[in-house]
C-alpha cells in the first residue's frame, strides 16, 4: 500500500501565504460580481420563492448526500472498512459543513479522514485512498455528464464562449483521466522519480490509489452512484431556476451545474467563494437567463447545502466527539 499520508500533508498543509492569496482572489471576485449584478433584484427574487421549492431542495440535497454515502461505502468496503449508511450520510453532511469554515476545498475531507481512522491505528493509508478515489470518481462522473450534455446541447454551448472553453476543458480532462486509468501502472512507475514535486506528487498519489482499485465492479458501482448524484444536484438547479422564473430545460440545468462545479474546483479561492458565484452568473446568462438569476441561484445552492449540513456539523462537534461513531 503506497504512503498516501504524504498526500495529506502536502495538500492540507498548503503553501506559505496561499490562504491569503486565495482570500484576496475571493474578495476580488465577489466585488466584481456585485459590481455587475443588481443585488437588490437578486434578493427580491429570493424573497419571491415559494416554500415548497425550498422543501423540495432540502429533500434533494439530503438524498444527494445519501447517494454519496453509498458511493463512499462501496470504496471503504474495498479497503476493509465497515461503516453503516446513516453514519456515513451524516459524516458527508458534516464534511460539507466544515468545508465552509476551513481554508481549502478539501479541508472537509481531512475531517472525514480523521473520523474514519479514529481508534484504527495503521489504517490511514487505506482511508485516504478511499477519499482520493471518492473525489476522483466524482470528478470523472461530472466530466462525463458534461461531455454528454454538451454534445446534445451543442448549439447552446457554442453560443457562449465560457461554456465552449469549460466544456472543452472538461472533455479533454475526461479523455486524459480515461487514458491515465488505462495506463495507471505505467504512469505510476513513470512518476516515481518526481514525487518530491507538489503537483506531480499528488498525481502520483492519485495514480497509486486508482491502481489499487483493481475491482471493476467496485469502480462501476461508485461511478453509477456518482452519476445519480450529479443528476440529483442538476435537478436541484433546475428546480431553483423554475422557482426563479427562468425557463430552462433539464439538460441546461445539468450543463450549468457541472460546468459551475468544475470551475469552482480551481484552487484559486477559499472554498470556491466568488468563483462559484461568478460561474453561475456567467453560465445562467450564457444560457438565456439574467445575471441576477445567476447570483440568486448561486446563493440558493450555497444556503441549501449550508442549512442542511448545520445539524450534522453540530452533531459532530458535540456527540460525535464523545465517540458515538456507529460501526457495523
Amino acid at each position: 500500500m503506497p504512503n498516501y499520508l504524504s498526500y495529506a500533508t502536502s495538500v492540507w498543509r498548503g503553501r506559505r501565504g496561499g490562504p491569503v492569496v486565495r482570500a484576496a482572489v475571493s474578495v476580488a471576485l465577489v466585488v466584481l460580481v456585485l459590481a455587475r449584478v443588481d443585488i437588490r433584484q437578486s434578493l427580491e427574487k429570493l424573497g419571491e420563492i415559494h416554500w415548497t421549492f425550498i422543501a423540495a431542495a432540502v429533500a434533494l440535497q439530503c438524498l444527494a448526500w445519501l447517494i454519496s454515502a453509498f458511493r463512499w461505502q462501496v470504496l471503504l468496503r474495498h479497503y476493509g472498512f465497515a461503516y453503516r449508511i446513516p453514519f456515513l450520510t451524516v459524516l458527508y453532511a458534516a464534511t460539507a459543513f466544515f468545508s465552509n469554515f476551513l481554508p481549502s476545498t478539501v479541508g472537509g475531507d481531512l475531517y472525514r479522514f480523521t473520523v474514519v481512522t479514529r481508534g484504527r491505528p495503521g489504517t490511514g493509508a487505506k482511508a485516504l485512498a478511499s477519499i482520493v478515489l471518492d473525489r476522483g470518481v466524482g470528478l470523472v462522473s461530472l466530466m462525463a455528464m458534461n461531455a454528454v450534455v454538451s454534445l446534445v446541447l451543442f448549439s447552446t454551448v457554442v453560443r457562449s464562449n465560457l461554456l465552449t472553453v469549460l466544456a472543452g476543458a472538461m472533455t479533454l480532462g475526461l479523455l486524459l483521466l480515461v487514458f491515465g486509468y488505462a495506463q495507471r501502472a505505467r504512469l505510476s512507475r513513470l512518476l516515481d522519480g518526481w514525487r518530491g514535486r507538489p503537483v506531480v506528487g499528488r498525481i502520483h498519489t492519485f495514480a497509486n490509489a486508482v491502481g489499487d482499485l483493481d475491482n471493476n465492479l467496485v469502480a462501476a458501482s461508485a461511478f453509477v452512484y456518482s452519476v445519480v448524484f450529479v443528476l440529483l444536484c442538476s435537478l436541484l438547479v433546475w428546480i431553483f431556476l423554475i422557482a426563479l422564473g427562468t425557463p430552462a430545460t433539464f439538460g441546461q440545468a445539468v450543463l450549468v451545474y457541472t460546468t459551475a462545479t468544475f470551475a469552482a474546483m480551481a484552487p484559486l479561492t477559499i472554498n470556491g467563494i466568488g468563483l462559484l458565484e461568478a460561474a453561475y452568473v456567467a453560465l445562467v446568462y450564457g444560457t438565456g437567463g439574467t445575471a441576477e438569476v445567476g447570483l440568486s441561484l448561486a446563493l440558493l445552492m450555497r444556503l441549501t447545502a449550508l442549512g442542511v449540513s448545520i445539524p450534522a456539523g453540530v452533531f459532530h462537534l458535540t456527540a460525535g466527539r464523545r465517540g458515538t461513531e456507529e460501526r457495523s
